[in-house]
């Protein structure tokens, strides 16, 4: 998603499973433990669904509902 300081931050958009639902500090933490910090989402929205192109998720479809979007480049 855009950021003015940054240019762009890290948005996840999480469809919870199973029975258990992770917080979104749970989720920013979790990814923390398994990547560089600064990959890491500053922001987490719940969702029902993601958008599919096949079995791909739709990124643009994701970006126009979620406020996605100002790539570097583009």
């Amino acid at each position: 998603m855009p950021d003015p300081g940054w240019g762009q931050n890290v948005k996840n958009n999480h469809r919870p499973g199973g029975e258990r639902v992770a917080t979104p500090e749970e989720v920013v933490e979790h990814v923390r433990s398994q990547i560089a910090s600064y990959k890491k989402p500053r922001h987490v929205e719940f969702t029902e669904s993601i958008p599919k192109k096949g079995y791909t998720p739709d990124y643009d479809a994701l970006d126009a509902a979620y406020g996605g979007g100002g790539y570097p480049g583009m």
